[in-house]
């Protein structure tokens, strides 16, 4: 399958990090194709794609920079929901019938194969939650109402929001003709226009038009353990770290923001996994790395926040 990676200023050294993971870790046979989505304001200058593009080893010829105007249509909106338009938008541009989506707060901590992807029987896993109690419940309501569902139906077991999260390439082009045939209106506006969320659009569409998700997808799920911005403490890390000791996951997830918040001794614990798992040679080159992240996230988000003020964001 093609793998699609979003990312923006902030999460760039995270992208590096990724692009390392899949040098180290991934099976050839998982991917022809790697694309990465620059939602980056001004783009990413040629000398820091490079440094971007050398971490991926031996997969470096695989892989597209792409512009995130070029995929979606829009020039200008604000980055949160243009990411999510892009993961959908993209599938315009994938030439494979599926495409596994990532942020770049995913990366791989083991050899990662197509089984940790896809059922015996072909299907790609899928991860599916009840939205009764969760944060969520109100976007998935708004979604499920668009798609002309109704959502006490599904709300008790539905796709989840997260990545990784596979899609199928032909099922969302026809999504986005459908939404512009509909609307009248490119689907980048439209999805903005109607404050829809990606993952949950995808497969309230789906269902809306009669295709069962349990057929598509395999619900065991990818186990991808996540440190949260409200996990970014000890007790949030170790939480991670027990269920990786548990389920022995391919990939994680480090949000931007919890790594730029947590302290001393958490970030102690995180670097311990990315010693023992490879991705740094030495406990100076992951400080290092934290260290640099760390300023490098403050000036991003500042210049970011000053981006939105101008498109009213």
């Amino acid at each position: 399958m093609t793998i699609v990676t979003v990312v923006f200023e902030p999460e760039i050294p995270l992208l590096k990090l990724q692009a390392r993971s899949f040098a180290r870790y991934l099976a050839p046979e998982v991917s022809a194709r790697i694309l990465v989505i620059d939602n980056t304001a001004r783009g990413m200058r040629e000398k820091l794609w490079g440094s971007v593009l050398a971490e991926y080893g031996p997969f470096a010829s695989m892989v597209e920079l792409v512009r995130a105007d070029s995929v979606s249509g829009l020039p200008r909106a604000t980055g949160w929901n243009l990411q999510q338009v892009l993961k959908l938008a993209v599938a315009r541009l994938v030439a494979t019938d599926r495409y596994l989506t990532l942020d770049a707060k995913n990366h791989l901590i083991r050899r990662t194969t197509v089984s940790d992807l896809e059922a015996t029987d072909g299907r790609p896993l899928g991860n599916f939650h009840s939205y009764a109690s969760h944060p969520l419940k109100p976007a998935f309501e708004r979604v499920m109402r668009f798609a002309g569902l109704d959502p006490e139906s599904r709300i008790s077991r539905f796709t989840s929001t997260a990545t990784p999260f596979i899609l199928y390439s032909p099922l969302v082009r026809d999504l986005l003709d459908d939404v512009e045939a509909r609307s009248g209106r490119d689907f980048a506006t439209e999805f903005i226009r109607a404050r829809l969320t990606e993952y949950f659009f995808y497969s309230a569409w789906l269902t809306a038009h009669g295709y069962d998700l349990d057929e598509l997808y395999d619900s065991s799920g990818i186990p991808c353990p996540a440190v949260w911005p409200k996990g970014a403490n000890v007790a949030g890390v170790q939480r991670a770290l027990s269920e990786i000791a548990e389920r022995d996951p391919a990939m994680i997830s480090v949000h931007r923001t919890a790594l730029a918040r947590m302290d001393r001794r958490a970030t102690s614990m995180l670097e311990d996994l990315w010693l023992e798992r490879g991705l740094f040679r030495n406990r100076t080159e992951v400080t290092t790395f934290v260290r640099t992240y760390r300023v490098r996230y403050v000036v991003a988000m500042i210049m970011k926040k000053l981006r939105e003020r101008g498109l009213g964001g």
